[in-house]
């Protein structure tokens, strides 16, 4: 009979304790997962693009040299 009641103690404190505490970080760390996933989706940029975007960075940090040498 001891046993018996040693077991569903256990149950009991399980149930009642440790699953609230469990639960918020479990469903935490589901959705951080879930939003993290979602950001190392593949993004589809072509090398062409890539290419032309630092063409375009460097052409603009030349023009912004250029006009702080002007102002200064």
């Amino acid at each position: 009979m001891k046993i018996s009641y040693n077991n569903n103690l256990k149950r009991r404190l399980f149930s009642v304790v440790i699953l609230p505490i469990i639960t918020p970080f479990w469903i935490i760390g589901w959705i951080l997962s879930c939003v993290g996933s979602q950001k190392t989706l593949p993004r589809d940029i072509s090398r062409e693009q890539l290419i032309f975007q630092k063409i375009r960075l460097k052409e603009k940090s030349k023009q912004e040299a250029v006009q702080h040498q002007i102002l200064a």
